[in-house]
């Protein structure tokens, strides 16, 4: 993989807003749910209760509080992920929430429609694939290599990491890390949708409809994956020196990022070795900035157990924001509807950042 020669951008930051909480929270969202009009704020707290916040308005200054909308008590326990989907298919966005108990909570219209027993551990990630026939389910991960994915009406697969056939033998019981539902070109032009498990032993699981088609070794533990296009095709050099090395199949990439703070890229099934940046600390997500009009390339938001937001893009830290404390939620959404995503964050300490990012 070359090094970019584009010439280096610098990214401002400007606060948006910066909200303390009183509640503890794990995860938080940034959508529209039960048909709102505008987008809430969306946050898992640590007593089981799914809390809605109107956004802060800017307009006399930068705001510090914000106003409670409506809460949603799971009857669970601590919630370690929550998501948003419209997983009963009525055209209206769910609240799916995974905790500490293992229980999954499916809310329907403010209502609770399931509460599923997912696992007898911590929910640790939680996902929904899609698959081009308009298939779905939701997909859980715990400490214990557990998966299992449903709908609200019935299991659709489980899985067991130390039951796959390569990684038995294994002196220890694989832990999931991270999921990622992606939707990747291959070389012979077609799109092929996969959910990307990483475990703590630097493994890279491809699964469609539960079954484990690819494994690949990572270079470390990757506790933080998100997709886009990163590096142009043409800076990609491919291992088996295919002349056909820009083809569709190099346009989706995903970004790898490891407890170690290296970066790597993943592509056409390959995952390249050369770094594509190190931040020199312990990343635990990532989201993709979709590039603007001016761009050709994609930008990784990355943070972690460490205070700052590192911008990053054609392999560089462009930018950063320095936050309160390390950083449990990172979530992109269009605010105010002019094309361009902001970024909101959640921190340890209960304060969440809203910030609007200015390439120059």
């Amino acid at each position: 993989m070359r090094t970019s020669s584009m010439p280096m951008e610098i990214c401002q930051v400007t606060v948006l807003f910066c909200v303390k909480l009183s509640q503890r929270f794990n995860s938080l969202k940034l959508d529209h749910i039960f048909r709102s009009p505008n987008p809430l704020l969306i946050v898992g707290h640590e007593d089981g209760i799914v809390r809605t916040y109107e956004l802060p308005s800017s307009d006399n200054g930068l705001p510090k509080d914000v106003k409670q909308k409506s809460s949603f008590e799971t009857k669970g326990g601590p919630i370690q992920a929550l998501l948003v989907n419209d997983v009963t298919k009525l055209n209206s966005e769910n609240l799916v929430i995974g905790d500490s108990r293992g229980i999954v909570t499916v809310f329907s219209n403010g209502q609770i429609l399931e509460r599923k027993v997912a696992s007898e551990h911590c929910i640790l990630c939680l996902e929904v694939e899609k698959d081009a026939t308009g298939n779905f389910g939701i997909v859980t991960a715990d400490g214990s290599g557990n998966l299992l994915s449903f709908t609200p009406h019935f299991d659709l697969w489980r899985l067991r990491l130390a039951d796959i056939q390569q990684l038995k033998g294994i002196t220890s019981r694989p832990k999931v890390l991270n999921l990622l539902p992606v939707a990747l070109n291959t070389p012979h032009g077609l799109t092929a949708d996969y959910l990307l498990a990483t475990d703590d032993a630097s493994r890279v699981c491809f699964l469609q409809h539960g079954i484990p088609v690819l494994i690949l070794q990572a270079q470390s533990n990757v506790t933080a994956m998100c997709s886009g296009k990163f590096v142009e095709p043409s800076d990609i050099d491919s291992s088996a020196n295919n002349p056909s090395s820009c083809n569709s199949a190099f346009e989706t990439q995903v970004a790898l990022g490891t407890a170690a703070g290296a970066i790597y890229i993943m592509t056409n099934f390959e995952i390249y070795e050369d770094e594509f940046a190190n931040i020199k600390l312990p990343i635990t997500q990532m989201q993709t900035l979709p590039a603007t009009e001016s761009q050709t390339t994609d930008t990784i938001l990355a943070a972690g157990n460490f205070n700052l937001l590192c911008i990053l893009r054609n392999g560089k830290m462009i930018g950063s924001h320095k936050t309160t404390s390390w950083v449990n939620s990172l979530v992109t959404s269009d605010l105010n509807k002019g094309g361009i995503k902001e970024v909101v964050i959640g921190c340890r300490d209960n304060v969440i950042h809203g910030l609007r990012l200015t390439f120059n």
